[in-house]
This record gives structure tokens, sequence and C-alpha cells, in this order.
């Protein structure tokens, strides 16, 4: 049947013609009933002939008519008039949203408003089981008002044939009706990859959807580009969007939800789009950039927060913050401290490593039973709700990227960053040691200190070459650098320096050392932990305090006497053994914790126990001598002491050992023990009679030798030394050859 101009559908009559596309051609009309205008949606005729598809269309369109909402095109009817179906809906004056993208991209401001307002009919859809399934730019109106309008919701699936299954060829921009190459690829780029595999899918393709709107809206390119259809689909399924081409302006909130809409896994994906238009709306308010506050009380010290978190179930987060009075304002009163709990069932795990994002508002912290294996969490300061990030179990020191968008952490000696909604780890570097602190940098590299001596490495974080930065002076002292945060301008990195003992705070000392004169600094001695703080104060811990002192970044020293900003942060004095991150003006700490009790018990192999000594506080170690009489115990948090247990009288005799000891084994005949210690400064294997009666002697002169296991006849000892490329080999001493050779 030819259409014209004029022409009489039912009591509509065409006015013009306005559109044409997958859906179908689109008239403006009259309705002469209701004396109103609307649109003509004409449906393909291809759809007419299927008696099962135009079945379904009318129920569907039964739901599309019930949606009412501002942000909605409203649905008026479903028709037939001599054969030709079509809808009745809504005339919006206006252009579309991809009309506006053609001109370039919105504000940041103006693409967030207009998102929120996608969201809120996405969310109004989805609550009443409608899911849209091609949603994109030509499918968004604005209206000269300000007003924004969603149309086509459904049609997607109601113009599917009954398959069952979801087929990408049958999109409603890539059907055999479609002869523009630049339609078809307008369909394609706002695909989910379920939607792209032709797998079922459900509500998250909306969401993913709007993912891919919000960042053409930002950027004036879709995240997913290319030549043709089959070029696009292999990007959405294998790449990541290019995050670099968001606005400088764009704040860490809204990076954050891109990357959470624009998981490849659905299951990683934001769950609701309610979601989404709760963040939108939080960003609307407070502006969607992340410009510094013009409030001068904002940059000084006194507007540092302080947060805690707890340690086991029931433990709060203590939080302290400081007025923003006057510059060297030491009032009392200036201090508040308040707690906020952590989930009863998210107990934390050993901390090594909190992180803040950039703005302060999302904290990343380990959780797991004590002395279990522990995955990495994520939640809002501004929410009761915390959930984890996948594929991080047995992370530590976990970083985020400065959009907030993807996290770095270590696990086995090795570097990983990851998306933050999930995704396949991508490994950057493998260490022979653990890595001990990480820094993200605004240029997009990492850079990490580890237990050794190889200093502070850096690496690109999409992948690359791993290398050293700045280096020990073996010669001088110096050992081992760790936390590092790369200064304002790229060439200060401030870091934490052991020159004896890697494990006592007291010994270190904060150091800033130049990338490009390998000039370095002592800033402060006697202390662990430092921050840098925008735009001129360092914070950092000596023992169980923090202090904070004026900074000149471009010219790293400290101006002026330090002053004491808070007491009692933690109780350990081991590095990594609390745990500090900082944001802004934001800092958040693992406060002091109560030591649990212990007692050392006897298990049979029927599981009875029987209690061989009641108080065990303190003990982190115990090796049994090969009879059962004796134990070796390791003591302490700072420099572990050997203690030899008499079992059956509960009586303790001490080893005089200076440094910190560990991995004691027992010779075959009870008479020696063999362990680790660095009381010579490198950590190498020492041995000592159990009953004290001769001072420890080195026995393997290998740095980082650790004894394993002895031979019956005492002749062997296995002994683990670190390798190059496998990070730990198995080596075997052969004491009556005195040779060594590897396993």
């Amino acid at each position: 049947m030819t259409i014209e101009p004029g022409q009489m559908l039912l009591h509509y009559r065409l006015v013009e013609k306005i559109g044409e596309g997958g859906m179908g051609i689109v008239w403006k009309a009259l309705d002469t009933n209701l004396d109103r205008d609307v649109a003509i949606k004409i449906l393909p005729d291809t759809f007419a002939g299927d008696a099962s598809r135009l079945a379904r269309f009318e129920r569907e369109a039964k739901t599309l008519a019930s949606l009412s909402h501002p942000n909605i095109a409203t649905v008026h009817g479903l028709h037939d008039a001599e054969g030709v179906r079509f809808l009745a809906m809504e005339l919006v004056s206006g252009e579309d949203l991809a009309q506006r993208l053609a001109r370039g991209s919105l504000p940041p401001d103006e693409a967030v408003g207009v998102a929120l307002q996608v969201a809120t009919a996405l969310e109004a859809a989805h609550e009443s089981g409608v899911v849209h399934r091609d949603l994109k730019p030509a499918n968004i109106l604005l209206t000269p008002e300000g007003t924004v309008k969603v149309l086509d919701f459904g049609l997607a699936k109601i113009l599917e044939p009954e398959t069952g299954e979801a087929d990408p060829s049958l999109s409603p921009t890539m059907t055999a009706h479609m002869t523009g190459a630049g339609v078809i690829l307008g369909t394609a780029a706002y695909m989910s990859p379920e939607q792209a595999r032709g797998q079922e899918i459900d509500k998250r393709a909306d969401v993913w959807a709007f993912g891919c709107v919000l960042f053409e809206m930002l950027t004036g390119k879709p995240p997913f580009g290319g030549a043709t259809v089959t070029d696009v689909l292999a990007r959405v399924l294998e790449r990541e969007p290019e995050w670099a081409n968001l606005p400088a302006g764009v704040g860490s909130p809204i990076r954050r939800l891109l990357s959470r809409c624009l998981a490849k896994e659905a299951s990683n994906r934001l769950r609701d789009i309610g979601d989404a238009r709760i963040e939108l709306s939080s960003v609307d308010e407070a502006g969607a950039s992340d410009e510094p506050t013009s409030d001068p009380g904002r940059r000084l010290f006194m507007g540092v927060l302080i947060l805690g978190l707890g340690l086991v179930v029931g433990y709060s987060i203590g939080l302290i913050t400081r007025g923003s009075g006057a510059r060297g304002s030491d009032r009392a009163d200036a201090v508040r401290r308040l707690s906020v709990r952590l989930a009863d069932d998210q107990p934390l795990g050993w901390s090594l490593g909190i992180d803040l994002s950039a703005d302060g508002s999302e904290l990343v912290y380990p959780v797991g039973a004590s002395g279990g294996p522990t995955q990495l969490y994520l939640r809002r300061l501004d929410r009761f709700e915390s959930a984890p990030i996948p594929n991080t179990e047995r992370a530590t020191f976990p970083e985020l990227s400065p959009d907030g968008t993807r996290i770095a952490f270590s696990r086995d000696s090795k570097v990983y960053v990851q998306p933050l909604s999930g995704g396949r780890p991508a490994e950057l570097c493998d260490v022979v040691s653990q890595v001990w602190g990480i820094d993200w940098t605004s240029d997009d590299t990492i850079v990490f200190g580890n237990l050794d001596e190889s200093g502070l490495r850096r690496v690109p974080a999409t992948g690359g070459p791993c290398e050293t930065v700045i280096a020990p002076d073996i010669e001088a002292g110096e050992s081992w650098y760790f936390f590092p945060e790369v200064l304002p301008g790229g060439e200060w990195i401030l870091f934490s320096a052991a020159t004896r003992d890697i494990l006592v705070a007291s010994e270190g000392s904060i150091v800033a050392a130049s990338t490009r004169t390998n000039e370095k600094r002592t800033l402060v001695d006697g202390a662990d932990r430092a921050f840098f703080v925008e735009p001129d104060r360092l914070l950092f811990s000596r023992g169980e305090q923090l202090f904070v002192a004026e900074f000149d970044p471009s010219n790293p020293r400290l101006e002026g006497t330090p002053t004491l900003l808070a007491d009692r942060i933690h109780e350990s004095k081991v590095y990594g053994a609390h745990a500090m991150a900082v944001a802004g003006p934001t800092m958040i700490f693992v406060p002091p914790h109560a030591e649990p009790s212990r007692s050392l018990v006897w298990i049979d192999r029927q599981g009875n126990e029987t209690t061989a000594v009641e108080d065990a506080a303190g003990v982190y170690g115990l090796r049994l001598s090969p009879d059962g009489s004796r134990a070796a115990l390791a003591t302490g948090w700072v420099n572990h002491q050997y203690w030899i247990l008499d079992v059956a009288r509960g009586s303790r005799t001490r080893l005089n050992l200076e440094g910190d000891n560990h991995n004691a084994v027992w010779s075959p005949d009870g008479r020696d023990i063999t362990f680790v210690s660095n009381r010579l400064g490198m950590e190498k294997a020492f041995r000592q009679p159990a009953d004290g009666s001769r001072e420890a002697e080195l026995f393997i002169d290998e740095v980082a030798a650790g004894p394993l296991s002895w031979s019956r006849d005492g002749r062997y000892l296995l002994y683990t030394k670190p390798s190059e490329d496998k990070g730990m080999d198995v080596w075997v001493y052969d004491l009556e050859q005195d040779s060594r050779f590897e396993f």
C-alpha cells in the first residue's frame, strides 16, 4: 500500500514523513478525534506477514502503552488500517541526541543532566518489566524546554522472530530493510557483549547501552567504533574504551559509573539503572567535575579528615576531623572523633594495604577471617553497603587509578591491573620478592617498592617493561625502599627507606629522590609512612603518632616544626602491620586493637584437644622438636625472638638473639635450631644450640636463605633462596662435603 501525505489511516491524517529506520517509517499526523499532533510509526512489511510476531506485538504493545512517565514518549495505541500496522505515539518536538552529538560533545554538566533523565526513564520502564534493548542517541529526543524523551522502548524485542534467542543480525537497525551503513553501526556500537554474542539479555544490556551513550556525550565519540559492523562488535567484545578520551574535567564519580556500566561481564556490571540515577543525582547537585574547592580552609592541614577501620567483627571505624580554623591553630576543641561501623559479616583481613579513591568517596579494604585468605572489598563512604571486587583474592596493597575506574594490586610477588568492576587481571610485572606499596601516577604509570634491594620500580599501567627508577646505595648501608608516592611534576618521588632492619619503623626514614639527578634527601628520620597533601603539606607517622608539616613538593623539604595531628593512630611499629591511605583532605587508617588471647593445645588423631600452655599471647610461630618434648616459639611483632618451651613443665627459656628471627628448624637430634636472622643486616641462615650454650653462628652465607627441613641423618639441609626468574628455588646443603646444589 502506497503511503502519501494527506492520507487517512483510520482517524489519523498523515502530514509529513519525519523519519525512517529499522523500526519503520515515522510520520507526523493529526489525530482528528482529539485534534492533536501525533507520531505514526508504520511497521516494516516483513513484520505484517508473521502471525506469531503480530500476536506478540499486540501483547507487548499493551505493556508499552501502560508506561506513563515524563521522560518516555507515550504510546497511544496499536492499529491496523487495511493491512498497514502502525503505532500512534506522542509527537515530541526537538532534535535527537545523535543530531546534537554531530556538532560535538556536551559539556560535562549538561551530559550529566541528560543522562539523569535517561536513567530515570529506564528505571521506570525496568520496574514495569520493559527492557529497551536498543538504547542509542537516535532514540533520545531533546526538547527545546530541556526535557529528555526516550523512544522505542521494547520494540527491539517485539520485532524479533519467535526463536527464544536474541540475534544481533535482527537488531532493529540491522535488518534487511536497512540501507544506511551508518545506521547499522549506530546500533552495533551500543550493543552489550552478551547481545553481540546472541545470548539472552536482560535490563543489564540497557545499563551497558546507557554507559555507551554517556561516554559519547562526554567525548563526542562512541566508546566502541570501527569501520565495519565486525570491527565494532570485536571491540565491544575484546577492547576497553579509551578512557583517556574523557575530558580532564570529568570527575571520579562519573568515571567510576562509566566503568561499572561498561563491565564486559553482565554479572560484574551495575545491577540496576536506579543506582546510576542515584549517583547522577548527587553529581548533578555537586557538579560533574573534580575542580578543587575555593574554600581556603580546605587547603590547610586543619581540614584533614581521618578514618579508622575496625579490625574484627563489631569494631567500628574511628573518625577524626579537624575544623578549618586559622593556620597554626592548636585549639583542643578543633578535634572531633566519630565512628563508622563495618558490616558484621565482613571482618577486616590482614591489613596489607587499604586505599581511598582520589576524591575520598570510596574505600578499598581486605575482608577475611583472621589468618585466612582475603578478598578486596569496595565501599562508598556515604553508604552502608560494600561489595567484593572480582578476581582480587589474596590481593595486597591495592591502589585505585586516578580516575577511579581500575585497580592495581600485588599477589604472589606480581603486580596486576584490572577494571574496578571486574574482568581478567593483567599481569604487569613479576618480581622476586614481595611488593610493599604501590602508587599510580597521573601519566598512567605504576610505581612500587618491594622487599629486596632493587629499589623503586615502575611499569606502564597498560603493560610494558618493568624498570628501576631509584636504586638504593648498598655500600652506604641503604637497603629497602617502600611506599612510593610520585610528587606533582613527576620528577621527585617520596618514599620510606629502611637502612638496617626492614621491620622496625623507628629505624626507617622518609626520603625524597629526584628521578632526573638521582639526588636523595632525607626529610624525616625515625618515621615509616608519609603522604603528600596538596598543595603544601606532608603527613607522616612516627611511632603511634601522626604529624603534619609545611612542605614544598617542587623542592622537597620540610618548612617549620612538624605539628602533632593525632595520637594513637596505631600500635604496631612494623612496616605494613598498620595500614593508612590519604586522598585530598581525607585520611583513613587501621586503629589500635586488642591482642587476641592465645593458648597452645595438643590435638590427637581423633581431634581431641588438650591445653599445653594456657597463656600464649604474643606467640606467632611454633616448631616442635623431633621428640615432641620441646617447642621453639617465635614471639613479638618487632624483632621476633625465640624461646624454647619445655612442653611437659610449661617453662620457657629465651635464646640470646639479636635482630629479627624466623623460620626455625630443629636438627634431627634435637640439639640445634637453624633459623633466619637479619642480625648482620641482610637476612641469612644461622645455627644455635637449643640450650643456648653458645651464641648463634652464621650457617649459610647467602642472602634470604630460608631453612626448610633436615634429612634424618643430619647430612643434608633443604633451604630456599631467591631466584631471578622463578621467584624462589629449593637448594640442598651437603654438610659433609660443604657443598650446595639446586634441588
